[in-house]
């Protein structure tokens, strides 16, 4: 697609950019605050999460969990939303960034741009590292989005809440591809993945 875009005046850039940020905050929060995640709260049952949700919601079920997912944009980048729900109640959910980037470098603006704004909102992350798991790429900032898709840079953040919940955020890579992904876990998903791990293994014995 060859889109021609309009200059932007340079002296309207740093109003640009904040007004981006708020729309951004007010899409990932809400006006009282009283959701988790989008229009939606832990242990919302599926019809509950389908009524609250703008867009179209597909059902499968994965590994234990039912899961509601569908494809939306999130400051006008490409995201897929996923919903995951035991005994149907929310225990997680996410947003996949799916949109694709030909320079690998605009994946890693990406990660930094939704990383602040979870920080404007949530505060500093507990955890935060980019971590090179091999540093072939090290000394050359230009290959960094390279290295993110071979799986040899990875970044990530963490967030604990007051009420339990986890919150991350992560860019990873394997065989040229990258993964970006925000994650909300509830207090007691870790709990829940255990039961249903332990209840899958049985079932196979």
């Amino acid at each position: 697609m060859n889109k021609k875009i309009k200059p932007l005046n340079i002296k309207n850039m740093k109003s640009l950019h904040l007004t981006l940020l708020f729309m951004l905050i007010t899409l990932m929060s809400t006006a009282g605050q009283d959701y988790i995640f989008r229009k939606s709260n832990w242990n919302d049952s599926k019809s509950k999460i389908i009524a609250s949700e703008s867009i179209k919601l597909t059902e499968q079920k994965s590994q234990g969990f039912e899961m509601l997912y569908g494809e939306t944009t999130l400051m006008g980048l490409d995201v897929l939303v996923i919903y995951s729900l035991a005994d149907n109640m929310l225990v997680r959910c996410a947003y996949v960034i799916t949109e694709e980037h030909s320079n690998r470098n605009d994946y890693i603006d990406d990660y930094k741009t939704l990383k602040e704004l979870l920080v404007q909102k949530y505060g500093r992350p507990k955890k935060e590292k980019q971590v090179w798991k091999d540093d072939l790429y090290q000394d050359d900032p230009s290959d960094y989005g390279f290295a993110v898709s071979l799986g040899h840079l990875v970044y990530y953040a963490l967030w604990h809440l007051d009420g339990g919940e986890t919150i991350g955020t992560n860019l990873t890579g394997e065989n040229y591809e990258i993964l970006h992904t925000i994650t909300y876990e509830s207090p007691n998903y870790g709990e829940i993945l255990d039961n249903i791990r332990s209840k899958t293994v049985l079932e196979e014995l």
